[in-house]
């Protein structure tokens, strides 16, 4: 998990920054809605990709009764939580969607608890860093994020 952290909050608050060299008015909310299509159709694509890998997950896990270790891989880790990182950074889509997608991929043997698990507690320092960007980049609007 910390390597997702590692990966993902530091491209949180990068995302931010970046959204903002693509401009102001129109032109951002033109780049905002094509990146979140293309952030949703990553997501359908993994939810496809999901059923797959819950198949081939199952199929290992029926081979072997016992829980298998999980072997860490740091630098794939943090390439995923650096991709899921910017996205969210960039279009507040959330990270779920994306993360549990990517960490099946890399860790075909990880069961469905451990995964949600892992997507949870890295999502709150993912969600704080691209709340706290978007602060420091003058995109908060307290009333709006007060109504309910």
């Amino acid at each position: 998990m910390k390597w997702l952290i590692i990966g993902s909050v530091p491209a949180a608050f990068a995302g931010v920054f970046v959204i903002r060299l693509f401009g102001a008015g129109e032109a951002l909310q033109s780049r905002v809605q094509l990146l979140l299509g293309m952030a949703l159709v990553v997501a359908c694509v993994g939810i496809v990709a999901k059923g797959y890998l819950g198949a081939r997950r199952q199929r290992a896990l029926d081979r072997s009764s016992e829980e298998v270790p999980v072997t860490s891989r740091a630098a794939l880790t943090i390439l995923v939580g650096a991709a899921v990182g910017l996205i969210v950074g960039m279009t507040s889509v959330g990270s779920g969607s994306l993360m549990v997608v990517r960490l099946m991929l890399v860790y075909p043997t990880l069961n469905s608890r451990r995964l949600l698990g892992t997507d949870l507690v890295q999502a709150v320092p993912l969600v704080g860093a691209t709340a706290l960007g978007h602060v420091l980049v003058g995109d908060f609007t307290l009333g709006l994020t007060s109504r309910s």
